[in-house]
């Protein structure tokens, strides 16, 4: 699929592209942030990104502009945080985790993500490789933390031995929720990028902020935003 579409556009003329890639193809990285420059780890859920991405580099020397982003873990007001973390902790209801701590991963705001390659559209030097993540890894658990801390509620949490992971989810998403992901995003600053919400507690406190606004908003312009 990427070959049809890259060289449909080697056939005209393209300032830059900008390729947004699957960050954890890198494999389980341990606490410590890498950088880009790692060799990228092929774990099972990783054996078609990985080649998907090392081809890019061929395209690239071929003289297309292309520019990857590769997002660590994005946040925001919907999907999994509201639905798994948000909702349940404003509910008084327990939060799954596996294990005792759950993994490391490199969050970064849906906004700053959506600037990040705005950015890097921009930017972006061609053929190299851009992690988009804030400047510290947290813990998987921090997100409902920071939820139960700044909305005021207690945190109930239903821990998981993560020996059992698979049984609950399937093994191929135990091991990538799992898995430790921490990225660097040095290059990223290096080009002169800079976080509107640079944290969690930043990030989450606009994201809770949005919920109360949209819960006071009457009916029907909840209707029409939706």
């Amino acid at each position: 699929m990427d070959a049809h579409l890259l060289d449909a556009v080697a056939a005209g003329a393209t300032k830059r592209i900008v390729y947004v890639g699957e960050s954890r193809c890198y494999g389980p990285t341990g606490s410590r942030p890498v950088t880009e420059d790692e060799v990228s780890v092929s774990p099972a859920r990783g054996r078609c990104l990985v080649p998907a991405l090392d081809r890019l580099d061929g395209y690239a020397i071929a003289g297309l502009p292309i520019v990857t982003a590769l997002p660590g873990c994005v946040y925001g007001d919907v999907s999994w945080l509201r639905d798994r973390i948000v909702e349940p902790v404003m509910a008084g209801r327990r939060i799954l985790q596996f294990g005792k701590a759950g993994p490391w991963v490199s969050p970064i705001h849906v906004h700053d993500c959506a600037r990040a390659l705005v950015h890097l559209a921009e930017q972006g030097e061609i053929g190299s490789r851009y992690f988009l993540a804030n400047d510290e890894p947290i813990r998987m658990r921090e997100f409902a933390e920071a939820v139960a801390r700044l909305a005021n509620r207690p945190l109930r949490v239903w821990r998981v031995p993560a020996a059992a992971a698979g049984l609950l989810v399937g093994r191929p998403l135990a091991d990538y929720v799992q898995a430790n992901a921490a990225f660097s995003n040095i290059r990223l600053r290096g080009i002169g990028f800079r976080f509107s919400y640079p944290t969690l507690a930043e990030g989450m406190a606009q994201i809770l902020d949005a919920i109360d606004e949209e819960r006071l908003a009457p009916s029907s312009e909840r209707t029409s935003r939706g």
